[in-house]
């Protein structure tokens, strides 16, 4: 029953942090559009952030990794510094047309925020408000509170079967990740924040039928697949990434490969969050 009452602080905490994190990564962004040359800034930004997170972040440093790993299986807390130093990063990567992303922001800000809610709990229930915190981020930053709660459940890992996770509706992490999701959107709602519209990007309205429901398959295959890629992909910057001992080094390394690749394709249609 716990965890159902601190969905409701965890959502409204959620929600007041994913709504002044869109503002400042809207400000980022406008920004980096009127002045491109912030592009060669971008590796002094990924240092300055790696430095922050070597002086401040402690455990923080793991990302989204550690708070999936918490919603799982309770153990030492969540660094609250995870909030502001995602959050900073983020910015920071978006205003020198890095892509950082929001989901990964969002999960981190809502897990380290839902942990230090939950700390008092037992193990079940402080699992249960972390994935509370994780579905009112994810629901916050895109106004999609069910795709939160949904992302939320499936997310962590290894994801049990029985135990501390799963058990009746009014005991399990069900209604706090629904909870959570929904106020934390209402609460960025009525802090005048504005969502994307990505019905803009589709054009007309699609009806259902037999060829847009082979389309659909033929589309998740293909996501499927580019996903896979992706992620190989990360693991494999990683490794070669892992080569430079110093995090502070690694990082301007990384930001000098995005200058190098954007000038080399010589656009900046996939810098930032790469929306048309």
């Amino acid at each position: 029953m716990r965890p159902i009452l601190y969905a409701v602080p965890i959502g409204i905490a959620a929600g007041g942090a994913s709504a002044f994190f869109l503002v400042l990564l809207e400000r980022a962004s406008a920004f980096f559009e009127q002045d491109p040359r912030l592009l060669f800034l971008l590796p002094v930004f990924a240092a300055f952030t790696a430095w922050l997170y070597l002086k401040f972040g402690g455990a923080a440093g793991k990302g989204t990794d550690l708070v999936l790993d918490r919603a799982a299986e309770p153990g030492p807390d969540i660094p609250l510094a995870m909030a502001p130093l995602v959050l900073v990063g983020t910015v920071l990567t978006h205003l020198g047309g890095g892509s950082a992303g929001r989901e990964g922001t969002a999960v981190q800000m809502g897990g380290s925020l839902a942990d230090a809610f939950g700390r008092d709990l037992s193990r079940e229930e402080r699992c249960q408000t972390i994935v509370a915190g994780i579905a009112g981020g994810f629901g916050a930053v895109f106004g999609t509170p069910l795709a939160g709660a949904a992302f939320a459940l499936e997310a962590p890992r290894p994801l049990p079967t029985k135990g501390l996770w799963y058990g009746p509706l009014w005991r399990g992490p069900l209604l706090p990740a629904l909870l959570a999701a929904w106020i934390a959107h209402l609460t960025c709602l009525n802090l005048g924040v504005t969502h994307t519209d990505y019905r803009s990007l589709i054009g007309e309205r699609i009806l259902f039928s037999l060829p847009t429901l082979l389309l659909a398959i033929g589309v998740g295959i293909a996501a499927g697949g580019a996903s896979r890629a992706f992620v190989l992909s990360i693991y494999g910057a990683k490794r070669l990434y892992g080569k430079v001992a110093d995090p502070i080094v690694r990082a301007a390394v990384g930001g000098i490969a995005v200058v190098a690749v954007t000038l080399v394709l010589g656009t900046r249609a996939y810098n930032g969050l790469s929306i048309p």
